[in-house]
């Protein structure tokens, strides 16, 4: 027969942690983990001398958020615990009395105190945070910011109270007043004539220099069907124009109506369409992306159809392609040189969508050949205007040419405008210095004798006081661009609107383009 405990041991033994203790310490952990990494990427960031190049505040003020809210939920769970061995020690036996088939359905018999703690552990937005930066560090490059907001002016359907609206909007429109004025009197007096408000959405990630937009939804299946069976929407039909995929098809965020009916996804994505038509980056609108990494199409008929109705909106979806794994407990202080091997890839390039050819307009033709970018000191003195003094000190704390034009220009080919290099030659002959006449020349190549792109940066070193990129591309090619432009026009490839804009501009404007 085995010996009974001794009133010492069973004393002195440590109680196991209970479900809501174990899973609180264990989402501690990875929310410490996360904002390691966050704070890693900052001092990056930091030491690049670039701190804001990628914002980041939103994003780890709702992690550190989130990290209070746990810290409040392990107390919690600490108390419930002692609670409830309180309450097991009162009765006889306790929980040790208890036979294999009960302790298995044990979480059905938790403390009400633990079951509260559960529940609101397991409604974390931990995991989610999680995501949305393993995200970016796995499948996003050109990060620049994180849970951005953007906005866009939405009109909305107006209302009518007992027949007075006609008679209000007269009035206002007697008073010269406009729509949005009627909004704002609506604010002010509660009358029922409003006819836009202000809308806007949170993009989880924008990635790709400002062209993607990111969102992240660790939606499930099981939510998903969840939400369609909650419209009344019949999930059993296999007729593909079913009114559930009509009513996908149709949803408008400008009718409220609409608002109670779709699918979340949905309007989220309805919602960031109309956002991203209301925004341009580099003239262009912002492309969005869907990442469900808990979904798998091919698996549920009725999720792969929502998925469908996304994607017809010109969203792109990807499902199940980021791997869902979380930090491990005590990995707080992961390896700060493999972080930081990490980071170097996901930051935005300084100078994005180059072409192969480089377009070199006149003041950057001046700027490579002028005394004050190739000259390391550059005594001040009272003759030279306050532009240029400015411009000495400004070369003195950041020299334009090697730290911003010769590493955008690369190894790339660069051609100029016939208007832009006569011009440059013209101020150069009337104003310029033996100096900058030299590299005038070797810029352009007009040598008295026929020289290699290596012996013309081999005499250009001469005339500066930085080291030429040996891979620089002279002399810069002279092209002829009104041909071009023509042909342009002609053939469809320029829009009409770029005539009324070239018709305002001058002959040296219209043919050059910096790139």
């Amino acid at each position: 027969m085995a010996a009974l405990p001794t009133a010492a041991s069973t004393t002195n033994t440590p109680p196991s942690p209970t479900q809501a203790q174990s899973l609180s310490e264990t989402l501690l952990s990875q929310c410490h983990a996360l904002l390691h990494e966050l704070s890693t990427f900052q001092a990056y960031l930091a030491g690049l001398g670039r701190p804001h190049l990628v914002e980041l505040r939103q994003f780890k003020a709702a992690v550190r958020a989130e990290l209070k809210s746990l810290e409040k939920s392990c107390e919690l769970a600490n108390k419930a615990a002692e609670e409830d061995s309180e309450e097991d020690k009162s009765i006889p036996g306790g929980k040790d009395g208890e036979d294999s088939d009960e302790a298995e359905d044990s979480d059905r018999r938790l403390g009400v105190g633990e079951r509260k703690v559960l529940h609101s552990l397991r409604s974390s937005n931990l995991p989610f945070y999680w995501m949305v930066w393993r995200v970016a560090t796995t499948a996003c490059k050109g990060l620049v910011g994180f849970n951005k907001r953007f906005y866009w002016q939405e009109a909305k359907k107006r209302r009518r109270l007992g027949g007075e609206y006609e008679a209000i909007e007269g009035e206002f429109e007697k008073l010269g007043l406009s729509n949005g004025a009627i909004g704002r009197r609506e604010d002010e007096h509660d009358a029922a004539v409003s006819v836009s408000s202000k809308r806007n959405v949170i993009v989880d990630i924008v990635a790709e220099h400002g062209d993607e937009w990111v969102k992240v939804s660790t939606i499930t299946p099981t939510r998903l069907l969840f939400e369609l069976a909650k419209q009344g929407w019949e999930i059993d039909s296999d007729n593909e124009e079913s009114d559930e995929e009509y009513r996908l098809q149709t949803y408008d965020s400008d009718d409220d109506d609409d608002d109670d009916d779709a699918i979340e996804l949905v309007k989220l994505a309805a919602d960031m369409k109309k956002a991203a038509a209301h925004t341009r980056v580099r003239y262009k609108h912002p492309r969005i992306r869907f990442i469900l990494p808990k979904i798998i199409e091919g698996q549920t008929p009725h999720v792969d159809r929502v998925i469908r109705e996304i994607r017809k909106s010109g969203v792109t979806v990807q499902c199940g392609t980021i791997p869902e794994d979380m930090p491990a407990p005590g990995a707080e202080n992961p390896d700060v040189a493999l972080l930081e091997a990490t980071f170097e890839s996901l930051l935005p390039s300084p100078y994005p969508h180059r072409t192969p050819t480089l377009n070199v307009d006149c003041t950057l033709l001046l700027a490579l050949v002028s005394d004050l970018s190739h000259s390391r000191h550059i005594a001040h003195s009272e003759h030279h205007h306050r532009a240029i003094t400015r411009q000495i000190e400004l070369e003195a704390e950041k020299p334009l040419v090697p730290s911003e034009l010769w590493p955008a220009m690369g190894d790339k080919s660069l051609v100029c405008t016939n208007e832009a290099a006569q011009r440059m030659q013209e101020i150069v002959d009337t104003i310029g210095t033996e100096t900058e006449k030299a590299r005038a020349q070797l810029l352009m190549g007009r040598t008295k004798e026929e020289l290699k792109r290596e012996d013309l940066i081999s005499r250009f070193q001469k005339l500066s006081d930085y080291e030429v990129p040996v891979d620089w591309k002279l002399p810069i090619r002279v092209v002829e661009a009104h041909g071009e432009i023509t042909r342009g026009f002609d053939n469809g490839q320029l829009p009409d609107v770029a005539r009324k804009v070239a018709s305002q501009l001058s002959d040296i404007n219209t043919t050059t383009e910096p790139w």
